[in-house]
């Protein structure tokens, strides 16, 4: 039994150690790797390289190259160069240190020899059989044959001679130049097809033991090679890169250019014909002449200032609606702007009477399109035609219309349009003298009248008489409930009667409008064609009907029966005289 219990207790034990030994953790193996110091630096600097993780006792080279991959053979494939730089051997620990000089040149792998340049670069760790175990980036940032090259200008204008002096490239090398917009460095890669914009220079040698060389160029006018499509040169900041191939490679030496375009604003940018514009322009040749151009029409000429700057006034001359070109140029630049003609109207006079001829000239038109003018809403001019210039000249006599402004607009086929306004006059007719009935008289005996109401014709008004507006009331306060209705307010020719020779106008109240007996007021008013109202006249009074029609019939029928009494009275007293 206890042999028994004692076997159990041991296999547990056997159990829990088997467990304990699948569960005891493994250390992982950990990746080889290189330190450098520092990781960036020039050729020939000295730079050290601290491996640590490799397996101890193993014989590591060390590369410096221009890629990386699984093994050396991969970069002979890819026609990378590498040197070797430095070899050790792993110590127990496995660490290893190591240094080495940058090279100035990669002389190993099956490509030729390359001439180490300003740019990303990589030390590699290889074991003996090729294999590259581990990397690290390393930047050089002054390479050998890379040079520098000085511009003489650093700015100017397009079409400008510019120099390039070169010192310190490879020698008997060909290098590219070219003129971009991108930023680049030295050092970085070059590839025409990332590049968005830039042109072709040309290209230029050194010779066998020189590392000089100079070149010249134009400032190109518009950049036709790289990715994009054409682009014109503008003012701003451009390089002068040179490369070692025209497709891909590197950029060895880069130098800057600021591109100077003469350039004018207008102020103001848009108006009439025959207003004046300031022209201001920047950056041209100093104290040189200006010549202004307008659609390619001789102007004027200005001097530059010290700086390249003139302002120049520009009267715009007759031209029709719609953009127009503003240049200005030196001997060897120039600049253009554009100014808007807006369309306008003069018209002479600007205070009117009706009857006034009103002439109205235009500028700023479409050319040769047809032309209405309108009085307010009346056309008063059409079927006529804008000369080439976009003006015209017009006519036309103003027609009744009420006090006030007016606004003349003038409009073509194209619809350019524009307006201004006159001023209809405003100055009230003389009020009319009243004739007849004379103030106080009397009119007619019995029943109701039809009065002729008679008052001087008013002649001096300059836009003429329009009609008179006659008013009989029944009380001298002419007060609206007291004015008599209904018959003719605005009385024209048509209603009136007009005697040139006594100058005098007449109205007659119709027999419907007869007055019955009493007291009567009334004044005329003359309103011109301009719709000015004249004061009242004088206010006459008169009376209509000596007596009422029914009073009169009663007396007429009491003369009657008083006339029948007499005669029966003499009658019957004469036949008793006879008996």
């Amino acid at each position: 039994m206890r042999f028994k219990a004692f076997s159990l207790w041991l296999a547990l034990a056997l159990v829990f150690c088997l467990v304990g030994v699948a569960f005891t953790p493994i250390p992982a193996l950990a990746a080889e790797n290189i330190d450098l110091n520092p990781t960036r630096g020039d050729v020939d600097d000295d730079i050290d390289v601290d491996g640590s993780d490799f397996d101890a006792d193993d014989e590591i080279d060390i590369y410096f190259a221009e890629a990386y991959g699984e093994n050396l053979a991969d970069l002979d494939d890819d026609d990378e160069n590498y040197e070797k730089v430095d070899s050790v051997t792993v110590r127990s620990t496995g660490r290893f240190d190591a240094s080495f000089d940058v090279p100035s040149r990669l002389n190993d792998g099956d490509s030729p020899s390359h001439t180490v340049r300003s740019g990303r670069y990589y030390v590699l760790a290889v074991d003996t059989s090729d294999e590259i175990l581990v990397h690290a980036s390393f930047r050089v940032e002054d390479g050998d044959g890379e040079g520098e090259i000085e511009l003489d200008p650093t700015r100017g204008y397009v079409g400008e001679r510019v120099k390039v002096e070169a010192d310190d490239f490879e020698e008997d090398e060909t290098f590219y130049l070219y003129f971009t917009d991108s930023y680049l460095e030295e050092g970085d890669d070059w590839d025409i097809d990332d590049i968005a914009h830039c042109e072709y220079l040309g290209k230029e040698n050194t010779d066998v033991d020189e590392d000089d060389f100079t070149s010249r160029f134009n400032v190109p006018d518009e950049t036709t090679d790289g990715d994009d499509d054409p682009e014109d040169v503008t003012a701003g900041r451009y390089y002068v890169v040179v490369v070692d191939s025209k497709s891909t490679g590197d950029v060895l030496a880069v130098d800057m250019f600021d591109v100077i375009l003469p350039d004018i604003t207008l102020i103001p940018t848009h108006g009439e014909v025959g207003g004046e514009v300031r022209v201001s322009g920047i950056d041209f040749i100093p104290r040189t002449t200006v010549t202004i151009d307008y659609d390619g029409e001789f102007q004027g000429i200005e001097t530059t200032d010290s700086n390249g700057g003139f302002t120049f006034n520009l009267t715009i001359p007759p031209s029709p609606a719609g953009p127009h070109v503003v240049e200005a140029r030196d001997k060897s630049n120039e600049a253009k702007a554009t100014f808007e003609v807006e369309a306008h109207l003069d018209v002479e006079p600007t205070q009117v009477n009706v009857g006034t001829k009103v002439k109205v000239t235009g500028s700023g038109f479409s050319h040769s399109q047809t032309l209405t003018i309108k009085y307010g809403e009346t056309t008063v001019v059409s079927g006529v035609t804008t000369k080439s210039d976009g003006s015209f000249i017009q006519s036309f006599t103003a027609p009744a219309r009420k006090h006030g402004g007016v606004t003349i607009a003038a409009s073509d086929a194209s619809g350019i349009t524009a307006q201004t306004i006159i001023t209809m006059e405003s100055t009230p007719p003389s009020a009319p003298t009243p004739t007849l009935p004379l103030d106080g008289s009397r009119i007619g005996f019995v029943g109701k009248v039809s009065p002729t109401f008679e008052w001087e014709t008013v002649t001096t008004d300059p836009s003429g008489i329009s009609h008179y507006v006659l008013e009989v009331a029944s009380n001298e306060t002419f007060a609206t409930d007291c004015i008599l209705f209904p018959f003719p307010q605005n009385l024209t020719e048509d209603d009136l009667t007009i005697d040139p020779e006594t100058n005098t106008v007449s109205y007659t109240l119709p027999e419907d409008n007869a007055l019955p007996q009493g007291t009567y007021y009334w004044h005329v008013m003359a309103v011109d064609r301009a719709d000015n109202e004249s004061d009242p006249s004088l206010a006459f009074s008169f009376k209509s009907g000596l007596l009422p029609l029914w009073l009169f019939i009663v007396i007429v029928a009491l003369i009657a029966v008083l006339i029948g009494f007499l005669v029966y009275f003499f009658a019957m007293r004469k036949k008793a005289l006879y008996y």
